[in-house]
């Protein structure tokens, strides 16, 4: 499991995960661009690949942002045709307004390059979880390393997060 992030892995260890499976896109015949591509390549909805959003909130400046991430920064985990309710998130935590944590950031706090961020290694941090990821039996999401996505059972789900439930739900694109 190299292909993965030491503090995906670390957390995927002490959570005790049991069904793990890795898919890297360099094993695919054909290019993986999109959350669609991966879904077709591997034969699942694309409702199970799942993509973790980083949401700051918007008063915070990156000072704040930085010393204090548990109380200025969330995760949110839902399937990837899914847009974040933002306005629901930030009354989740009494913030006035929310908005996407900017790329670098995620980088320097989290160590997960864009398009591959994990909701596993995220101790610093609340991960909030749209219930239509529980309907299925596992869920793909990233490994926190470009190119490779972890296929995790989703009562693994539970162990790090909360469910969003009416206080803070996705919405279907």
């Amino acid at each position: 499991m190299l292909d993965v992030h030491p503090n995906v892995l670390a957390e995927l260890h002490q959570i005790g995960a049991s069904t793990v499976r890795l898919w890297r896109y360099s094993d695919f015949a054909t290019p993986i661009t999109s959350p669609s591509d991966l879904a077709s390549a591997i034969g699942l909805p694309v409702g199970r690949v799942a993509k973790t959003m980083i949401v700051a909130e918007q008063q915070a400046d990156d000072v704040m942002r930085r010393l204090d991430p548990g109380r200025h920064l969330c995760a949110v985990l839902l399937p990837s045709p899914a847009k974040i309710d933002m306005k629901a998130v930030a009354g989740t935590y009494g913030w006035k307004r929310a908005e996407l944590a900017q790329k670098e950031q995620v980088l320097d706090l989290f160590g997960y390059p864009s398009g591959s961020v994990s909701p596993f290694g995220l101790q610093k941090i609340a991960v909030l979880i749209d219930t239509a990821l529980f309907a299925y039996p596992t869920v793909v999401t990233g490994a926190g390393k470009f190119g490779v996505e972890l296929e995790i059972d989703t009562s693994t789900l539970w162990k790090i997060g909360q469910p969003l439930q009416t206080r803070a739900r996705a919405t279907q694109t």
